[in-house]
């Protein structure tokens, strides 16, 4: 039996799409993969940017084969155009998610940040360099928090589930 498992965070938005793939080797190891964002903020349309999400991720289950897949879940905020929106972005991931018979756990942000830094109300920073510190090493992947949010995401499941820290 194969203990090296594959996983795959998400950290959902409609103008940028964190995802992060990471691999536990033997319940011991954990390498990054592959952190990326999907930057949609040039394109106008929330159509065409919902089936992009969900044509990448699909694509990305495909490539990668995920054992599980973690997303963000919704928070209530103010503005309710932005929660619709953001809504219905993991509305296209669950789809994807779906159509290659996968399932997605969901954590909130609280318990995301909770579970990487101890504290529930960290603020991004303070997640990107908590996770700095476990790999021991820098996370320029972007400018934006997207990235390191949706490997946060991923490390969420893993503390939970493997009693790492």
């Amino acid at each position: 039996m194969n203990k090296n498992k594959t996983i795959i965070g998400i950290d959902p938005g409609i103008n940028i799409t964190g995802v992060s793939i990471i691999k536990i080797i033997n319940k011991k190891k954990i390498k990054i993969i592959k952190i990326k964002e999907i930057n949609l903020k040039k394109l106008n349309n929330y159509i065409i940017k919902l089936h992009i999400i969900y044509s990448k991720i699909n694509k990305i289950i495909l490539n990668y084969k995920p054992n599980n897949i973690i997303m963000e879940s919704s928070f209530l905020g103010k503005n309710v155009k932005s929660m619709k929106r953001l809504i219905q972005c993991q509305t296209s991931i669950i789809l994807a998610a779906i159509k290659n018979k996968k399932y997605i756990i969901e954590y909130s942000p609280k318990t995301i940040k909770l579970l990487i830094t101890g504290n529930g109300n960290s603020n991004k920073k303070e997640l990107k360099k908590k996770l700095e510190l476990f790999f021991k090493k820098k996370l320029n992947y972007s400018k934006n928090y997207d990235s390191s949010d949706s490997l946060g995401v991923a490390m969420s499941y893993i503390f939970k589930k493997y009693k790492l820290k």
